[in-house]
């Protein structure tokens, strides 16, 4: 049970990827030629300005970021930035010419939200180039590393039998909160629910298992059959608990993070390729292509069943979503009802299918940045009160009353980013708790108007020293042949978090879609997950090793 030696920043040379490089170029082209023949199809000047933007962003942001080099040094922060890039310009495009829609398909201003992206994207670059080159920004992220982390046991290696137990762990807490205490707002509750909902992503710890040589392994060997079938068991019940839950991102985004992970060895060649063999690859995109179906009817089957989520049990849920999951007629009307709705109050209609409408939907954006168009002085003040509230609510309330700042951290905590700007706007209390996704775009321009791309990079530039520190590196023997004398170790905790990670900068799936929401990492959550990890375990030491006395 072994720490990883000392972090320093100090590397060796390494060889140029020609073949990534060409790789990525032509990708590029063939995408950018995908971006000119949409906008051909669907030819008028806010169609080809969107394009332009696209265009402009998808190729700074891959060309930049999309480097060997720069992935394995700044694991966390690139892969973040990658993930924007993603989320606003290569997606938007493919996603919506696949279903035969322009790109700017249900915007009300469609040049307005491409440029806000475009311009926050060239502030986030230019953020992490001031964060590669400052020396301030390198000491944070080593004396995190160094200083807190490290001692914490954050990078300590783990054996099969601990990485289970930790799990299990995480997963107790998860069907505790669903089936006994039922699912609580996160945020809201006492102190012990939250610390349950802080342990949500110990219950991924599992899947960490398929890629040990990322988390600090020496060597690796493949899993055993008796650890497959343990693993496959464990998602069975893991997919239960989600369904349980009703949250569709619960069901996906332990696995999809191992899959993020996986395609990062890939391409930084710090997983054995043996891995990535074309007849698994194979295999695998059949299985993902068979499952797409049953996945998707499952996905809606929650949505339908969610109407009864605040009035039955979680057992009671999962029976109700796995019967309508065998309802083909109820989940058609569901759908159909979906796309003809009017959605006077709140429209979020962009991409039909139900995955990718969460990771890169421009409707997000849309929505947002209309409302601030909308919002008078009045509404604007307000908001920035209800932003500054949010940001201090990462204080215990004791603190909190100590010093005598007065707040509603239920009010602030209860409704989501898009919520909050609805209420603002129309001042209709029922626009709260619904949580609708907001956009780092729309709360910026309200509160800052256009200076707010230069306080996201602030934020940014803090964001990326707390998120790299979670990886350190591991020297490589000297009998290795390697150019490269290090390899990135990354904690098992990102690991199982590496989805939220890549797409942290954005409204996509579980990102963060507020301005208020940056800061929240920076105040407390850097270290509130990293004291949850530590605690469990140390806990998990002792259970493994009483059952190792036990056995013998």
């Amino acid at each position: 049970m072994t720490a990883v030696t000392t972090f320093t920043l100090q590397t060796a040379p390494t060889r140029r990827p020609v073949r990534f490089q060409r790789w990525r170029t032509a990708f590029l082209l063939a995408w950018a030629g995908l971006v000119a023949v949409q906008a051909l199809l669907w030819l008028n000047a806010a169609n080809v300005a969107a394009a332009l933007l696209v265009i402009a962003g998808g190729v700074s942001g891959i060309h930049v970021m999309a480097r060997v080099a720069r992935l394995r040094a700044y694991p966390i922060s690139t892969a973040m930035l990658l993930g924007y890039t993603l989320s606003y310009f290569l997606i938007p495009p493919v996603a919506t010419l696949i279903e035969w829609k322009p790109l700017t398909y249900n915007l009300h201003h469609p040049v307005l939200d491409f440029t806000h992206a475009f311009v926050c994207h060239v502030a986030l670059l230019l953020a992490h180039r001031l964060y590669r080159k400052s020396q301030w920004g390198m000491q944070l992220r080593l004396g995190v590393v160094n200083r807190v982390y490290r001692p914490m046991g954050l990078f300590h290696n783990l054996g099969n039998v601990q990485i289970m137990v930790m799990g299990g762990i995480g997963l107790c807490a998860m069907m505790y909160q669903v089936f006994v205490v039922g699912m609580i707002t996160e945020g809201s509750g006492g102190a012990l629910n939250r610390i349950m909902q802080a342990m949500y992503p110990l219950a991924y710890l599992p899947y960490c298992l398929l890629v040990r040589p990322l988390i600090g392994a020496h060597s690796y060997l493949p899993l055993s059959l008796r650890w497959k079938l343990t693993l496959i068991a464990y998602t069975g019940v893991l997919a239960m608990v989600s369904i349980g839950s009703n949250s569709r991102a619960l069901v996906l985004i332990g696995t999809i993070s191992v899959c993020l992970v996986m395609a990062y060895g890939f391409i930084t060649r710090t997983l054995p390729m043996r891995l990535f063999r074309p007849r698994r690859l194979i295999i695998v995109g059949l299985l993902l292509a068979l499952m797409q179906g049953p996945v998707t009817d499952l996905a809606t089957s929650m949505v339908i069943a969610r109407a009864q989520r605040n009035d039955v049990g979680a057992s009671e849920l999962i029976s109700a979503t796995l019967d309508t999951m065998k309802n083909r007629d109820a989940i058609r009307d569901r759908l159909e009802s979906d796309a003809n709705d009017n959605h006077e109050t709140w429209d979020e209609r962009y991409l039909d299918n139900l995955f990718l409408q969460r990771l890169a939907n421009m409707k997000f954006a849309d929505a947002t940045l209309d409302l601030a168009l909308r919002q008078d002085a009045s509404a604007r003040a307000e908001l920035r009160t209800i932003e500054w509230q949010r940001v201090i609510t990462v204080l215990p309330a004791p603190v909190l009353e100590a010093l005598g700042i007065a707040v509603d951290k239920d009010f602030v905590t209860t409704s989501s980013a898009g919520d909050l700007m609805l209420f603002t706007v129309t001042g209709d209390t029922d626009a709260l708790g619904g949580f609708r996704t907001g956009s780092i775009f729309g709360t910026g321009y309200a509160l800052f108007d256009w200076l707010y791309p230069g306080v996201l990079a602030i934020l940014a530039f803090l964001t990326y020293a707390l998120a790299d520190a979670q990886t350190t590196r591991r020297p490589l023997p000297a009998r290795d042949a390697s150019p490269v004398r290090w390899v990135p170790v990354f904690s098992p905790l990102v690991v199982t978090r590496y989805y939220t990670w890549v797409f942290y900068l954005t409204s996509a799936a579980t990102g963060v879609d507020s301005m208020s929401g940056l800061t929240q990492l920076i105040l407390r959550g850097w270290i509130e997950s990293a004291v949850i990890y530590t605690v469990v375990f140390w806990i998990s030491r002792v259970v493994v090793r009483a059952i190792g006395k036990g056995a013998s």
